[in-house]
């Protein structure tokens, strides 16, 4: 039960060298229509004018200054500080809409049993997107028809859940040591990955989120090591491989983890490959084909071995078609979005 005067939600927003966007950050938590909430917004080490522009907000937000160490140390401060029984995230160039935390708040209210919660995000940025993760994603029928997901891992992997888009209990945050801060990408996928084994999520529909790209691409460090096309990969290699170490998944979990595995470690390949490491894109290749030993990942390791792994992944981009290219976008977009 919530202790009385504290807040019910935490919302944590870090921030680094980002004055000309968290203000607006800001500024849209303390539109949200449901009021029982604090703002903790960490600055990673700004060099910019950031600190004044936070002095601006007074007594409406705590401020944390650290020096420079990256988004998920800047993360797991804020939820140290955190004093609510939910802990929210927002990066400091995205937007909420008024009504995200109300809805969350009423949703998690009805779902008692729930660990977290995620709404749908709109995609703003190069290219600009003119629709959401979730319709990228194709699930929004399926989130409309059930809400309550009891074993959230399998929608966990396949949506990807924008870190802006989720609440989340902090016990569980903290039982589970917070976000590794030695992983520069894809942080989020392998925190949420980790929570989603220990208990249920609820998803609502509601575009509660816009997910924005402030600047250029080459001001975000986590671009620099999304530039390197091994990085992304073997980043989501070493995520899928420490779930296959749990012991909570579930029989279909530990295949859906397998499968991904395969995927993930094949592409790998093809970057060592074409960055000349032949020999262990080979190793690879043979390690994807033992992970999910199916007609198509036999068809795939072939091709790779014949020096057509490039092939496959085209052909499959047409056979998918347009929504396939747009999703295989936003997983560009998501790995490379920013740092803070």
């Amino acid at each position: 039960m919530q202790a009385e005067g504290r807040p019910l939600i935490s919302v944590v927003i870090p921030t680094f060298n980002r004055a000309n966007c968290v203000a607006e950050a800001i500024q849209s938590v303390l539109n949200q229509t449901y009021r029982n909430f604090e703002i903790i917004v960490v600055d990673d080490g700004s060099t910019d004018n950031t600190r004044e522009i936070l002095a601006g907000f007074g007594d409406k937000i705590k401020v944390i200054c650290q020096e420079n160490k990256g988004v998920s140390a800047a993360r797991n401060a804020g939820i140290a500080a955190a004093r609510g029984d939910w802990v929210a995230f927002l990066d400091s160039d995205d937007l909420w809409l008024p009504d995200k935390l109300k809805i969350q708040v009423q949703d998690l209210s009805k779902y008692p049993q729930a660990i977290a919660h995620a709404v749908d995000a709109k995609i703003q940025g190069y290219g600009e997107y003119d629709t959401t993760l979730f319709t990228l994603r194709g699930c929004v029928l399926e989130f409309r028809d059930k809400a309550l997901r009891e074993r959230p891992l399998l929608e966990v992997l396949n949506v990807q859940f924008f870190t802006p888009t989720l609440v989340v209990s902090r016990r569980v945050l903290l039982l589970e040591g917070g976000f590794k801060e030695a992983y520069k990408i894809y942080e989020d996928l392998e925190l949420v990955s980790r929570v989603a084994i220990k208990g249920p999520f609820v998803v609502n529909t509601y575009v509660g989120v816009i997910v924005r790209r402030v600047g250029t691409p080459e001001a975000s460090l986590s671009h620099q090591h999304v530039r390197d096309r091994c990085t992304s990969p073997l980043v989501v290699c070493q995520i899928l491989s420490g779930l296959l170490d749990r012991d909570e998944l579930t029989h279909s979990e530990r295949a859906c983890v397998r499968r991904k595995l395969s995927g993930a470690r094949f592409q790998l390949s093809e970057a060592m490959r074409s960055a000349g490491r032949y020999r262990e894109a080979r190793s690879l290749r043979w390690q994807s084909l033992y992970d999910w030993p199916s007609p198509k990942a036999i068809t795939r390791a072939i091709l790779g071995e014949l020096g057509l792994g490039g092939v496959w992944w085209r052909m499959r981009t047409c056979m998918a078609g347009t929504r396939e290219f747009r999703r295989s976008e936003l997983d560009a977009t998501r790995a490379g979005r920013k740092e803070t």
